[in-house]
């Protein structure tokens, strides 16, 4: 059976369109941590070298009813939000230069710097800004000994009230 991956951007999540099966089903694994995406992205790989066609943009699902016009969703920009990569516009375009102009004005060498796509300054920033998978695990271990000892002072405080105030509670 062939079936079609196309990513949709109004849900982050993935369609699989089979060709036997004219309806699509909705499968919602794709989440937006980094890990996630990796192991989804390793299987698509997979299904890809298996014969499944993997489709990079996103098309419409065929209506049932034929005098219905095709709708298509697109995603409208929101104007007023602020996006990660203009807080680190100078790092992401103008770093390389005026290191290299720092350095210069006193006296160091250093090579002059190359001129850069836009994906190899998007993806500096990111992986700048990244927390990798020890530190999520971290705080979850934090979290769970929060609850912990939570537990322990709402059970010795409940004690002691009954042990110090017995005729308050009867």
């Amino acid at each position: 059976m062939l079936a079609k991956i196309v990513p949709t951007f109004e849900d982050i999540c993935c369609h699989v369109v089979s060709t036997m099966n004219p309806p699509a089903v909705n499968l919602g694994f794709l989440d937006r941590s980094r890990y996630f995406f990796i192991q989804v992205a390793a299987h698509l790989i997979k299904m890809a070298e298996e014969g499944v066609e993997v489709l990079s943009t996103p098309q419409a699902v065929k209506s049932k009813d034929p005098n219905q016009p095709l709708t298509y969703r697109y995603w409208t920009r929101p104007t007023h939000l602020q996006y990660k990569y203009l807080y680190n516009y100078r790092y992401n375009y103008y770093d390389d230069v005026i290191d290299y102009l720092d350095k210069r004005s006193k006296g160091l060498t250093r090579e002059i710097p190359r001129a850069q796509t836009w994906a190899e300054r998007a993806l500096r920033s990111f992986s700048s800004r990244s927390e990798t998978y020890s530190d999520r695990h971290k705080d979850w271990e934090l979290l769970n000994t929060i609850r912990a000892s939570n537990n322990y002072y709402h059970y010795h405080s409940r004690d002691y009230i009954t042990k110090r105030y017995p005729a308050l509670l009867y």
